[in-house]
């Protein structure tokens, strides 16, 4: 590792990059900062994949393309005389130093825990000067909103607005999974009972899967929006698998697309009372599906065939070996 005298001379030696390609290359010399904010995104995404992925070779390399925009932003900011690169610095540690007293303030050397700080970590903020107005002020609208949502709930959190117990969440996301499918059943006219009664289910396709898995028949089915429907009618031409959909899907009404905005919100906060990081769990899922699926479609052209000539049956057959491989 380096001296602390090495690593302000490699600051040093980035700031001094960054004058010269801002001051000899023309590409970087008409570059604002609202032409490399999308390259930023990128640079931070690309940030968040090495570190998921668990590789420091590449982490590091990451950390130095983003410390490199923040530099670029930041000799833009001295170029029109708004600030530059020490008063970016200087607010960073003024704030850190405001928002941590038991390390820098009166209650410096006073035990406290992490658990501690973040319960409050918001209402210390509030007292900032020239801090956000509002607790969620500081959210972007821009922000993905998985990101938004576990942002809003964690600043929640630091209000000391969260559940007592985390084993409390599951009764709303219950709540909000059975008005997500009263909201879906609604359009049909009838009730949500009529769809909950168990029918015969097919041997084919996800419900056929998931009773391989243990789940009940009236479980599938109660989990399963439609499958009741699809269960009790016969396969005609048009509704054959491994032929193309002849319509497209209905559009969600605005109560539908409000519940499951309410139950995607109960579920990522139940993840984050179970310490879930959930873009790294759903990221993990896709990769899943990923192999699975690629597993379906290797096995349908090792037998000749492409996806658009196999039936569900097959696929799930294939899907199933996949799983049973450990992909």
């Amino acid at each position: 590792m380096h001296t602390r005298e090495e690593k302000v001379a490699a600051f040093g030696r980035l700031l001094d990059v960054m004058d010269a390609l801002r001051e000899k290359c023309p590409w970087n010399a008409e570059q604002t900062m609202e032409s490399i904010r999308r390259l930023t995104e990128e640079e931070v995404y690309e940030l968040s994949d090495a570190i998921m992925k668990g590789e420091p070779s590449a982490v590091c390399k990451e950390i130095g393309d983003l410390l490199y925009h923040m530099v670029f932003y930041a000799r833009i900011g001295q170029e029109s005389g708004a600030f530059d690169i020490a008063d970016s610095l200087d607010k960073v540690c003024e704030k850190m130093i405001f928002r941590h007293p038991h390390v820098f303030g009166p209650d410096a050397g006073k035990e406290v825990s992490a658990k501690e700080i973040a319960d409050t970590w918001e209402l210390v903020k509030a007292k900032e000067k020239g801090g956000n107005k509002t607790v969620m002020e500081g959210i972007p609208d821009a922000m993905p909103a998985l990101l938004k949502a576990v942002a809003m709930q964690e600043k929640a959190r630091g209000c000391g607005f969260d559940w007592e117990k985390r084993e409390d969440v599951w009764a709303k996301v219950s709540e909000e999974l059975r008005e997500v499918r009263e909201a879906c059943f609604a359009e049909s006219g009838s009730g949500l009972q009529d769809h909950l009664r168990p029918r015969s289910v097919s041997g084919r396709g996800p419900q056929a899967s998931a009773q391989r898995e243990g789940c009940s028949e009236a479980e599938v089915l109660q989990a399963t929006p439609g499958a009741a429907e699809q269960a009790s009618q016969p396969l005609s031409e048009e509704s054959a698998p491994g032929t193309a959909p002849q319509a497209s899907q209905p559009e969600a009404t605005p109560e539908q697309r409000e519940e499951f905005g309410d139950l995607l919100f109960a579920v990522l906060n139940a993840a984050r009372l179970y310490g879930v990081d959930p873009e790294a769990a759903l990221s993990g899922a896709c990769s899943k599906f990923r192999r699975r699926f690629n597993h379906v479609e290797a096995g349908i052209r090792a037998q000749g065939r492409t996806l658009a000539d196999a039936t569900l049956a097959d696929m799930d057959a294939l899907w199933d070996d996949a799983k049973a491989k450990g992909l």
